[in-house]
């Protein structure tokens, strides 16, 4: 029952990032892209473009499967969601102030 409360946690802090990181993505767009020219984006569009540029990122070894590699820990895996979850607020944060100086 244990592990099934973890992966019920992990499930509900990736949605989580998900929709914090959209709503960053797209209140970002707003403030600074908008202003310029291009139209107003959704979270839909938002997260469309985050899964882009995360896929222009990627590097080989990215998809490295071989078994030296260590498995996170449930504690790894939530700390590195809610790490997620406070850069998209520390960036909108940012751009707020970047904001009051336009």
């Amino acid at each position: 029952m244990e592990a099934f409360g973890k992966i019920i946690a992990i499930i509900v802090l990736t949605i989580l990032s998900i929709f914090v990181g959209a709503w960053a993505f797209s209140t970002l767009w707003s403030w600074f892209i908008v202003p310029i020219g291009l139209p107003a984006i959704g979270y839909a569009h938002a997260y469309g473009l985050m899964i882009v540029t995360s896929f222009l990122k990627m590097r080989p070894k990215d998809f490295d499967t071989s078994d030296n590699k260590e498995r996170k820990s449930f504690g790894e895996h939530v700390t590195r969601l809610f790490m997620y979850i406070f850069f998209y607020l520390v960036a909108v944060g940012m751009g707020w102030l970047t904001l009051l100086f336009m």
